[in-house]
């Protein structure tokens, strides 16, 4: 029961930033981009439709699963290699090493899907105010004008539809931000950020030694890398002597 009230939280956060995701890209695809002019002349978007290297349901995969992968293995090394059982948070007195990584791993995806969850609501309000065209913009939306005869005069067109039948020019106005450069940069900082806090920061925690057992295979090879942890600790030094 303890422990249910502990994991309730995180994962009604988890819930939340979900159904906030979610919303946001049904969003997207009803609402409209801005309609926003061009240039007859300008070469930008005259570029032919290629198909996506990086498919955006991959994106989301990548960006979800590497990072939890990353949170679950910190978590191990802080448990089983720093805290031990020395340092608890909520609700992990009396319980399992195992379900303290439960719990830690638990809060830190929630905040990690929250994260996520504003960056994909932050990226699809400035797609969908700005509209900026993408390379593409004129093979997909084939806009009712001549835009050959005009391809070498500076003349901006403002009024156009577009006579697309598959309407993929919705997307083609939909450029800046890039999705893929945003979530993927706000994964990666989120990633660097937590191991900057939880391993980086704890050098006296890898200082510390544990006592050689017998059933505890690692306590050798922890107590010998634990001494060039703390001599770069307490000297003036970057961490740079630990990976030579």
């Amino acid at each position: 029961m303890t422990v249910l009230r502990y994991i309730k939280t995180p994962l009604i956060d988890i819930i939340a930033s979900a159904l906030l995701w979610w919303g946001t890209s049904i969003a997207s695809a009803v609402i409209q981009p801005a309609h926003v002019g061009f240039s007859c002349d300008d070469v930008s978007i005259r570029k032919p439709r290629v198909p996506e290297i990086v498919s955006s349901m991959l994106l989301h995969w990548v960006t979800l699963l590497v990072p939890i992968l990353c949170f679950v293995m910190v978590e191990l090394v802080k448990i089983y290699l720093i805290d031990q059982d020395e340092e608890f948070a909520d609700g992990e007195i009396r319980q399992s090493k195992l379900t303290r990584v439960l719990l830690r791993v638990l809060h830190v995806i929630s905040w990690h899907f929250l994260t996520m969850a504003i960056t994909e609501l932050l990226t699809t309000v400035a797609k969908l105010s700005v509209g900026r065209l993408r390379p593409y913009f004129l093979e997909v939306c084939r806009p009712a004008v001549d835009t050959e005869s005009c391809a070498t005069r500076p003349i901006y067109i403002t009024h156009y539809e577009c006579t697309d039948p598959h309407g993929s020019s919705v997307g083609a106005r939909k450029s800046f931000f890039s999705g893929h450069s945003s979530n993927s940069m706000a994964a990666a900082t989120f990633v660097v950020l937590y191991i900057q806090g939880r391993l980086v920061n704890d050098c006296q925690g890898w200082g510390k030694t544990v006592p050689n057992r017998k059933d505890a295979p690692l306590s050798t090879f922890h107590n010998g890398y634990a001494q060039r942890i703390k001599n770069a600790c307490s000297s003036d030094r970057s961490m740079g002597p630990l990976f030579r």
